[in-house]
C-alpha cells in the first residue's frame, strides 16, 4: 500500500509541463481531489522550473486572497509540520516562504499574542493525527512584536552572495545578507518571505537552509505517504474524504462572505488612495512647471553672459593669433635662406662631381666603342662569308626539291590518269565499302556466337529469369541464349556502360555546361577540290571522313585552348545521320571560373540571330546557309520537321529582347526584330535560327549548334541522346517455337549502315571519347567474382585462374595492409591507387601522379538481384572494410544479409526507420512531442503500416493522458488514446489528409473547428493597450476598417490594401486588429504568402494552407477546400481575412480567393453573392517596392502581368498608406532606404540607371563571414545571450549556389564536432531500366531547390530553416528558424527561434521529400530530415525578418525586382549592413582609378506608381 502511495505521489510530480500553462485548471482539479491547499502547492512548485515560479505564484496568489482561504492554508501548513514533528519555530519561520504576502496579512491570521490557542486549535480541527507541540525550550517563547520580513533574492539568481549588501533585522538585530528590499517591487520576481521569530537565525548560510529544507520535504512527502498508505489500510479513506467534504464545503462558505468584505474595504481603500496620488501629481506638476520656468531664465541669463565671455576670448585670441603670424614669417623667412645657401652650395659640389664622372664614363664608352666596331667589321665579314655558302647550298637544294616534286607531280598525274574501279565506282564504292565493313563486323559477331562458352561469366542471372518467365507466358520452352558483351563495342551493353561513365564523370564535376554539334559540309573546299569531274560528294566517302576528322580534331584543339574557357570535362560521341554524314555530339563541362552565369555571358557565347549583312557580309552569308531550320510552320506546312501542325523541334521561337534561363534544360536566346531575308525562295528571321557560335561558325563554315546547358534536366536528353545506338528498322512477323534470346541477331537486323560510317569503322577512327579515364570496379557477393574459363582447360590453369583475384578482394586486402586506404570509400581508391595486373595478378599499389583525371565507378546492379544492390549500397556508405563480414556488422553485431546491414544502417526506405525515430524522442520527448512526431511521419513517409507502428508505441503516446484521467478516475484507457488520436488528427487535417488515408481508427469525437480560444477580457485590454500607441496613419487605417467591420448590411466591397515600406508597423496593426475581432469572441483569419511572415502572426498561416490554393497555379485553378469542410466553414464564420506580403501573391491566386469567399458565403450553389469576397473584410498588406510574385525563367512582361494589380479585383481595394518608419532608428538610412526602392538613386558616371553606388561606410573590409560572425565562431546553446546574438545576424545573397558555400564556411568555424546524415536518394518509377539510368551516386550529387542536400553536415548550435511546413498551427512552417540542441541517430531536436512559436521545442524526423521543380527528367524522391543551414539565405527567404546585423553577398548582382531594397531593410541602421560585391563586368569597381563599388538595382516602375 505504501508503494501505490508512493507511486501516485511520483505520478503527481511528473505532471506534464504543458500543463503549466492552465495552472488555475490544474489548482481547481487538484483541490476537487481534496488536496490541502499545502499539499497542492508543494506539488506545483515540484512541476515548475525556479524560471517559472513568478508566473506560478501570481496565480497561485489569486486564489488566496481571500482571508478564509489565507487562513486555511496556514492552519493546514501548521497541522503538516506538527504532523511531522517540527518545533514551533520552524513552522512559524517557513509558513509564508514563498508566498507574496506582506506582514500585516500574516499578523491578522496568526495573531503573535496568542500563539498558543493557534496550535490548539490546529489540533483540534485536524483531529488526533497532530502530535503535541514541542519547542526547543520547556515553554513555546513569546512574542512582544509583529512579524518581520525582509525579501530574499531568488535561488536562480546569479550574483556573488558575499558581495550584496547587509541590513540589520529590527526585531533580532542580526545581519540578514541578501535580504536588502528594493524601493520598487519587481513584477517579475517572486520574493519569498523569511520569519525571524525572536533571537539569531537558525541558519548561518543559505546553503545550509536549503539543505535543511530538501530533508524537512523528503521526511514530509515520507511520512504523507506511510499516512496515506495506513488510512487505505484501515479503510477510512471514505469516512475521511466525507468528513474532509463537509469541512471543505463550510469553509468555502465562510472564505467567500470573508472575501466579499474584504474585496469592498479594499476597494474603498484603492479609491482613497487613487485620489491622493491625483492631488500629489497635480502638486508635483505644478512644482515642476515652475521649477522649468526659473530653470529657463537662469539658462537664458548664463547664455548671454557665456556669449559676451567668448566674444572677448575670440577678440584676444585674433589678435594673439596676428602677433604670432607676424613673428613665424620673420623666423620662416630667415630659415629659408639659409636653406637656399646650403642647397646652392650642395648643387655646386655636386655639379663638380658629375661633370668629372661623366668625362671618365665618355672616356670608356669611347674607347668601348672603338673595341665593338672593329668586332662588328669582323662579324660583318664572317657573316658575308656563311651567307654566300647558304645561298649556294639553298641553290642546290632548291634544285633537288624542285627536281623531287616535279617526279611526284608526274607520278600523281600518272596515277590519276590511270583508272582507280574502287574509288570511281561512284555507288557501287559505296556497296563495296559497306560490303566490307559488314564481313569484318559478321565475322566478330560469329566468333562471340561460337564461343559463348569461353567469354561467359555467370553473372547474366537477369537475362536468364526474364527468359524463363517469358518461356512460362508463352507456354514454350527455353531456347538458346546469346549474350553480346560490353566489350563489343556498338554493343547495348557497351553504349549503357558508355553512358555510365559519363554520368560518372557528371556526378564528380557536374552538369555539362555547354552542347556543341558539329555537322559535316559536303561543300568543303577540302573535299570539293579532291573530286573528279564526273564525281559527286557521297561517291567518296574516304574524302568524308579523312576531312571531318581534321575538322574534328580542330575543333576540340581550339576547345582546349581555351575558346570557351578552362574546360574542367569532356566528352564526344560520332554519329552517322541516315543520309549517311557524320556529326560529333559534344558535352563540355567548365571550370567555376568559366562558367556563364549571366545573361551577358551567355550573349557573348551564343549567337541566335542573322548578323548584319554590311557589318558581317560573311557571317551572315555561312548563317543563312548552314544555321537556318526549316523554314516551317505556316511558312511551309510540308517541311519534314511538322507533326500535328506543330513543329517537333518547337520552331519558330519567340522573338525577345534578353536571354533567359528557360526551365526546359535551355535557356531562350536573345532574338530581336529584325530585318527578314530570303533563304530557299521562303522569308526568315530570327525566329528560326539555331543557336551558333560566331567564331566557330565563321571557321569551319558549317552547321555547328553550340547550345548552353541551363539545368540538369538536361542530362537525359544529352546523354541519351549521345548514347542512343544504331538506327533501326524493327520488322519481325514470326511465330515463337522456343524462349531464344540472340543479342547477335537484334544487333545485326534491320540496321542501317552507311558507307561513311563503314569506312570510318575501317579506317579505326574513334567513335567515342572522354577527357577522364574510369575504373569499372566490380560488385560481386562472397565467392562469386567474375572468372573468364574454359571447359576444356587444365587442372594447372583452372587453377591459375581461380587464383586471380578482383578489384572488391583486393580492396578488402588493401585496407587490411594499408591504414592510408581506410579513410577512402571503394569508389575513390581509383585517386589514390592504381589497379596493377602486369607483375601481379591483380593488385592496388599507390599512385604517384596522374590521379585527379581518374574516376573510380562501380557496376550498376539491378534491384532485382537484392544482395548485390545491397552490397552496393554499403559500398557507397562504409570506408575501410576489409572483409564481407565487416560489411554485414553494424554497431558489433554481425547481420546475416547486407539488405539487413542496410536497413540497420538507416539506407533502405521501410518502416525501420520510423520506428528508430520515435524510439530516440522517446528518450527525450513529452507524449505530446510523439504524437506530432507520429504525425508528421504520417504525412510526409508514410509508414508501410501507420496503425501497427500506433499500436507499437501506443502507451508511450498516450502516457500523459492516462495519467491525467487515471487520477480523476474519470475516463477509461480507450477514451485516452481517443484524446491522443484527435490531436493527431487536428495535425493530419492542417495538411488535407484523414485518418482513412492510413487505416487509423477515427477518434471517438468529430474533429474540433480549427480555432484557438482566446481570453475575451486579456485580448479587449491588449487592444486598449496598443491603440493608445498608434500613429497617425495606423489609426487612420485602423478607423476605417474597424467602421467596416461594425457596418454588417452595407452591400459594398470591404476590400483595403495597407501600403507601407517594411519597418512602417504593418504587423502592429495586424495585431491590434486581431485582439479587437478576438475580444469580442469573433473569428479571424491571418494568413501570408511565405510560411515566415505568417509565423510573425499569431495563429497566422499559410495563404496556400488556408485558402487551398494549388501549385502551380493558373487561371483555371480550383481551391482544394471543399464546401461541407469544417475549413469553409470556418471562412464562413471569419469576421476578418488578413494577407501580409501580398505583393508577392500572384493575380491568379486573388482571383481563386474571390471565388472561393463567394461560393462559401452563398446561400446556395446556384445563387453566389455578387459582393467581391462575398463581402468578407479582407484586409492586404505588403509593400511594392519588395519582391514581386517569383516566375520561374519569367520575363518581366511575365513578371508584371501576375502581379495582382493586374488583376480586375484590385480596384476594389481601398489604399491605406503608412509612412512612418517604425523599425529604422537612422532617419538618413531610412531616407536612403526609400530611394532606393523608388529607383531615385543614381550615379554620376553614365552606367546606366539601374546601376547605383554602394556607400563606402557599408563596403566589407574583409571576408563577408569574418565581418558578421568572426574567425571562429563558439555556440552556448545554454547561454539566452548567445543566441539572441547569433539568431539577430544573417548572410544574404541572391541565389541558393551561394547561400550553400557561405553555410558550409561557416560550419567549418563553428567549435564542435560534425554530424553528418545521409539521406536516401531514389528514382520514383516502375521501370528498372529507369533507375539503372540514374545511379544511386549520381542523384546523391543533385541539390534540387527546396531540398536539403544529400550530405546534411550539422553541429550542436547550428541554425537550420524548416523546408517544409511541419504544424503551421504551432509555427513550423517553411522558413522557420530554429537552433539545433541535440543530435540523435534518427530525431534532431532544435528550439525556435523566430516567429510567434520562438522558445518551443520541436523534434524533425527523416521525411520524405520530392522537389517541387520540373527541371529534373525525373521524379527524385530524397529521405532526409527537412532542414538546411540558415546562417545565409537568400533574398526572398528573408523577407518579413528583422534583424540587427546582415551581410549583402553579391557574387553576381541581384536578379528579381525589389531584391536589392528586401535585403537592405532587413536593418534599422546602416551600422548594421556589410556588403562584399564580387567585380564583374556590370558590377564591382566599374571605374579604373577609383574605389568606388556599384551594382545593380531592379526596379518596375510600372507596378510601384500604378
Amino acid at each position: 500500500m505504501e508503494d501505490a502511495s508512493m507511486g501516485e505521489q511520483e505520478k503527481l510530480l511528473r505532471l506534464p509541463n504543458y500543463l503549466a500553462r492552465q495552472p488555475l485548471e490544474l489548482f481547481r482539479k487538484l483541490r476537487m481531489a481534496d488536496r490541502s491547499y499545502f499539499q497542492v502547492r508543494q506539488i506545483l512548485l515540484d512541476l515548475y522550473p525556479e524560471s517559472s515560479e513568478a508566473s506560478f505564484a501570481k496565480y497561485f496568489a489569486m486564489k488566496l486572497t481571500g482571508q478564509a482561504n489565507l487562513e486555511t492554508y496556514y492552519r493546514e501548513k501548521t497541522a503538516m509540520g506538527l504532523q511531522l514533528g517540527l518545533p514551533q519555530e520552524v513552522i512559524l519561520e517557513t509558513l509564508t516562504e514563498g508566498l507574496p504576502f506582506n506582514d500585516q496579512r500574516l499578523v491578522r491570521v496568526v495573531p503573535p499574542e496568542n500563539l498558543g490557542e493557534w496550535f490548539r486549535l490546529v489540533q483540534r480541527i485536524h483531529g488526533p493525527s497532530v502530535p503535541a507541540t514541542r519547542s526547543r525550550e520547556d515553554q513555546p517563547p513569546t512574542m512582544s512584536g509583529p512579524y518581520h520580513s525582509t525579501p530574499r533574492r531568488p535561488a536562480n539568481a546569479d550574483i556573488d552572495q558575499s558581495r550584496r549588501p547587509t541590513k540589520k533585522c529590527g526585531q533580532c538585530k542580526q545581519s540578514h545578507n541578501n535580504q536588502v528590499k528594493p524601493e520598487t517591487p519587481q513584477p517579475s520576481r517572486l520574493f519569498e518571505t523569511k520569519i525571524c521569530i525572536m533571537g539569531p537565525k537558525k541558519y548561518k548560510t543559505e546553503e545550509e537552509r536549503k539543505q535543511a529544507k530538501a530533508e524537512q520535504d523528503k521526511l514530509r512527502y515520507e511520512n504523507i505517504n506511510q499516512k496515506e498508505a495506513a488510512s487505505a489500510q484501515n479503510g477510512d479513506i471514505s469516512a475521511r474524504a466525507k468528513r474532509l467534504q463537509k469541512i471543505a464545503a463550510s469553509q468555502r462558505k465562510r472564505r467567500l462572505d470573508e472575501s466579499l468584505e474584504v474585496r469592498v474595504e479594499r476597494l474603498n481603500q484603492d479609491a482613497e488612495s487613487h485620489r491622493r496620488q491625483r492631488e500629489n501629481e497635480s502638486e508635483l506638476e505644478t512644482a515642476a512647471r515652475l521649477q522649468n520656468i526659473a530653470a529657463s531664465q537662469r539658462k537664458r541669463r548664463l547664455d548671454e553672459s557665456l556669449e559676451v565671455r567668448v566674444k572677448r576670448l575670440n577678440q584676444d585670441a585674433e589678435s594673439h593669433r596676428r602677433q604670432r603670424e607676424n613673428e613665424s614669417e620673420l623666423e620662416t623667412a630667415a630659415r629659408l635662406q639659409n636653406i637656399a645657401a646650403s642647397q646652392r652650395k650642395r648643387r655646386l659640389d655636386e655639379s663638380l662631381e658629375v661633370r668629372v664622372k661623366r668625362l671618365n664614363q665618355d672616356a670608356e664608352s669611347h674607347r668601348r666603342q672603338r673595341e665593338n666596331e672593329s668586332e662588328l667589321e669582323t662579324a660583318a665579314r664572317l657573316q658575308n662569308i656563311a651567307a654566300s655558302q647558304r645561298k649556294r647550298r639553298l641553290d642546290e637544294s632548291e634544285l633537288e626539291t624542285a627536281a623531287r616534286l616535279q617526279n611526284i607531280a608526274a607520278s600523281q598525274r600518272k596515277r590519276r590518269n590511270s583508272f582507280n574501279p574502287l574509288l570511281n565506282g561512284g555507288k557501287l564504292t559505296q556497296q563495296f565499302i559497306v560490303d566490307a565493313y559488314v564481313k569484318i563486323e559478321a565475322n566478330r559477331l560469329n566468333y562471340v556466337r561460337m564461343n559463348q562458352k569461353d567469354l561467359r561469366v555467370e553473372d547474366y542471372c537477369v537475362v536468364q529469369q526474364h527468359l524463363e518467365n517469358r518461356a512460362i507466358q508463352n507456354g514454350i520452352p527455353i531456347g538458346k541464349m546469346v549474350i553480346l558483351p560490353s566489350s563489343f563495342e556498338g554493343s547495348p551493353r557497351n553504349m549503357q556502360q558508355r553512358y555510365q561513365d559519363a554520368m560518372a564523370i557528371v556526378e564528380k564535376h557536374g552538369k555539362p555546361d555547354l552542347f556543341v554539334t558539329m555537322t559535316c559540309n559536303p561543300k568543303w573546299k577540302d573535299i570539293t577540290d579532291n573530286l573528279e569531274d564526273w564525281q559527286r560528294v557521297e561517291h567518296r566517302p574516304d574524302l568524308i571522313a579523312r576531312v571531318f576528322k581534321l575538322k574534328l580534331e580542330q575543333l576540340l584543339k581550339e576547345i582546349n585552348e581555351g575558346l570557351f574557357g578552362t574546360v574542367k570535362a569532356m566528352v564526344y560521341v560520332i554519329e552517322y545521320q541516315k543520309r549517311g554524314l557524320p556529326h560529333a555530339h559534344i558535352l563540355l563541362i567548365l571550370n567555376g571560373e568559366s562558367k556563364l552565369r549571366t545573361e551577358e555571358d551567355a550573349d557573348n557565347v551564343v549567337w541566335a540571330e542573322i548578323p548584319d549583312e554590311e557589318k558581317y557580309p560573311v557571317l551572315n552569308s555561312i548563317v543563312l546557309e548552314n544555321m537556318i531550320h526549316g523554314p516551317c510552320g505556316t511558312r511551309n506546312p510540308n517541311c519534314p520537321c511538322m507533326e500535328n501542325g506543330v513543329c517537333t523541334k518547337g520552331f519558330p521561337k519567340d522573338l525577345q529582347q534578353f536571354t533567359i534561363t528557360d526551365g526546359d534544360g535551355y535557356p531562350r536566346y536573345r532574338r530581336r526584330k529584325g530585318k527578314t531575308y530570303l533563304h530557299k525562295g521562303k522569308s526568315v528571321d530570327n525566329s528560326l535560327v539555331v543557336p551558333y557560335n560566331p567564331y566557330l561558325l565563321k571557321k569551319f563554315n558549317c552547321h555547328i549548334n553550340v547550345e548552353i546547358c541551363a539545368s540538369i534536366k538536361s542530362v537525359k536528353y544529352l546523354f541519351k541522346y549521345v548514347y542512343k545506338g544504331h538506327d533501326k528498322a524493327n520488322v519481325a512477323i514470326t511465330t515463337e517455337t522456343a524462349a531464344n534470346h540472340d543479342e547477335t541477331s537484334k544487333f545485326v537486323d534491320s540496321r542501317y549502315v552507311s558507307a561513311p560510317e563503314a569506312i570510318w569503322r575501317i579506317f579505326t577512327f574513334k567513335m567515342h571519347e572522354q577527357s577522364h579515364v574510369i575504373y569499372r570496379l566490380a560488385v560481386h557477393l562472397p565467392n562469386a567474382q567474375a572468372l573468364y574459363f574454359n571447359e576444356n582447360d587444365s587442372a594447372d590453369n583452372l587453377h591459375q585462374k581461380l587464383s586471380k583475384s578482383s578489384t572488391l578482394m583486393e580492396w578488402f586486402k588493401l585496407n587490411q595492409n594499408d591504414q592510408e586506404a581506410r579513410n577512402y570509400f571503394y569508389r575513390e581508391i581509383p585517386n589514390h591507387y592504381v589497379w596493377e595486373t602486369k607483375k601481379t595478378k591483380g593488385t592496388w599499389q599507390p599512385r604517384q601522379r596522374g590521379g585527379e583525371n581518374v574516376i573510380g565507378r562501380m557496376y550498376t546492379v539491378s534491384v532485382s538481384d537484392q544482395e548485390r544492390y545491397f552490397l552496393r549500397i554499403l559500398l557507397l556508405h562504409v570506408k575501410g572494410a576489409t572483409s564481407f563480414e565487416y560489411l554485414r556488422t553494424v554497431d558489433g553485431n554481425l547481420h546475416s544479409t547486407f539488405k539487413k546491414a542496410a536497413q540497420t544502417h538507416g539506407l533502405l526506405l521501410d518502416d525501420t526507420m520510423w520506428r528508430l525515430t520515435i524510439r530516440d524522442a522517446c528518450l527525450l520527448s513529452m507524449p505530446q512531442k510523439l504524437r506530432e512526431l507520429f504525425a508528421y511521419i504520417c504525412v510526409y513517409g508514410p509508414p508501410t503500416s501507420p496503425l501497427e507502428l500506433w499500436q507499437e508505441f501506443k502507451e508511450q503516446f498516450t502516457e500523459d493522458f492516462c495519467h491525467r484521467h487515471t487520477i480523476n478516475n474519470s475516463i477509461s484507457h480507450e477514451s485516452c488514446e481517443s484524446f491522443a488520436m484527435r490531436e493527431v488528427q487536428n495535425i493530419l487535417v492542417l495538411h488535407g489528409r484523414s485518418f482513412k488515408e492510413f487505416d487509423l481508427p477515427e477518434p471517438a469525437s468529430h474533429l474540433p473547428c480549427l480555432i484557438e480560444d482566446y481570453d475575451e477580457a486579456y485580448e479587449l485590454s491588449m487592444a486598449a493597450e496598443m491603440r493608445e500607441t498608434l500613429n497617425d496613419g495606423q489609426r487612420a487605417a485602423y478607423n476605417v476598417i474597424i467602421d467596416a467591420l461594425e457596418d454588417s448590411e452595407s452591400r459594398t466591397p470591404k476590400c483595403f490594401f495597407i501600403d507601407g515600406p517594411g519597418g512602417s508597423g504593418k504587423t502592429f496593426l495586424y495585431e491590434l486588429l486581431m485582439h479587437h475581432v478576438r475580444g469580442f469572441n469573433d473569428v479571424v483569419l491571418p494568413s501570408a504568402t511565405t510560411g515566415i511572415a505568417a509565423n510573425l502572426l499569431t495563429g497566422g498561416r499559410t495563404m496556400h494552407s488556408f485558402y487551398g490554393i494549388p501549385v502551380p497555379i493558373n487561371e483555371t485553378s480550383v481551391s482544394q477546400i471543399k464546401l461541407d469542410t469544417n475549413a469553409a466553414k470556418l471562412l464562413k464564420t471569419a469576421k476578418l481575412l488578413i494577407i501580409d506580403e501580398c505583393t508577392m501573391a500572384h493575380r491568379h491566386a486573388l482571383l481563386l480567393i474571390d471565388r472561393l469567399l463567394r461560393e462559401v458565403m452563398s446561400e446556395s450553389v446556384s445563387l453566389k453573392y455578387q459582393i467581391p469576397f462575398g463581402g468578407k473584410v479582407i484586409v492586404f498588406g505588403g509593400d511594392f517596392r519588395q519582391c514581386l510574385p517569383v516566375i520561374p525563367n519569367g520575363t518581366r512582361t511575365e513578371i508584371v502581368d501576375s502581379c495582382i494589380k493586374q488583376s480586375y479585383l484590385w480596384s476594389n481595394f481601398s489604399r491605406l498608406p503608412l509612412e512612418a518608419n517604425m523599425r529604422c532608428s537612422d532617419i538618413d538610412y531610412c531616407e536612403w532606404l526609400l530611394k532606393l526602392g523608388n529607383e531615385e538613386l543614381t550615379n554620376e558616371h553614365n552606367l546606366g540607371e539601374d546601376v547605383i553606388e554602394i556607400p563606402s561606410e557599408m563596403l566589407c573590409t574583409q571576408s563577408i563571414v569574418i565581418d558578421i560572425f568572426g574567425h571562429q565562431i563558439s555556440i552556448d546553446i545554454t547561454n539566452t545571450k548567445s543566441i539572441k546574438k547569433l539568431e539577430s545576424h544573417a548572410i544574404l545573397c541572391p541565389k541558393n549556389d551561394d547561400v550553400d558555400l557561405l553555410n558550409s564556411e561557416i560550419m567549418d568555424r563553428i567549435t564542435g564536432e560534425d554530424t553528418v546524415y545521409k539521406g536516401d536518394d531514389t528514382v520514383v518509377t516502375d521501370e528498372d531500366d529507369q533507375r539503372e539510368n540514374y545511379p544511386v551516386e549520381f542523384l546523391n550529387s543533385l541539390s534540387p531547390s527546396g531540398m536539403p542536400p544529400h550530405r546534411l553536415r550539422l553541429k550542436i548550435g547550428a541554425i537550420v530553416m524548416l523546408l517544409r511546413n511541419l504544424n503551421t498551427k504551432k509555427g513550423l512552417c517553411n522558413g522557420t528558424r530554429l537552433i539545433v540542441t541535440n543530435l540523435l541517430p534518427n530525431v534532431i531536436a532544435a528550439k525556435v527561434i523566430t516567429g510567434s512559436a520562438a522558445g518551443d521545442d520541436v523534434f524533425i524526423p527523416r521525411i520524405d521529400l520530392c522537389p517541387s521543380e520540373i527541371k529534373l527528367p525525373f521524379r527524385l524522391k530524397r529521405r532526409q530530415f527537412p532542414i538546411k543551414l540558415a546562417f545565409a539565405m537568400t533574398i526572398n527567404k528573408s523577407q518579413g525578418q528583422s534583424l540587427k546585423k546582415v551581410g549583402i553577398y553579391l557574387p553576381q548582382p541581384v536578379f528579381g525586382p525589389g531584391q536589392l531594397y528586401v535585403a537592405f531593410s532587413r536593418v534599422k541602421e546602416k551600422t548594421g549592413v556589410k556588403v562584399q560585391v564580387i567585380n564583374t563586368p556590370s558590377q564591382g569597381r566599374l571605374l579604373p582609378d577609383s574605389d568606388k563599388v556599384f551594382t545593380k538595382n531592379i526596379v518596375y516602375k510600372n507596378i510601384l506608381y500604378n
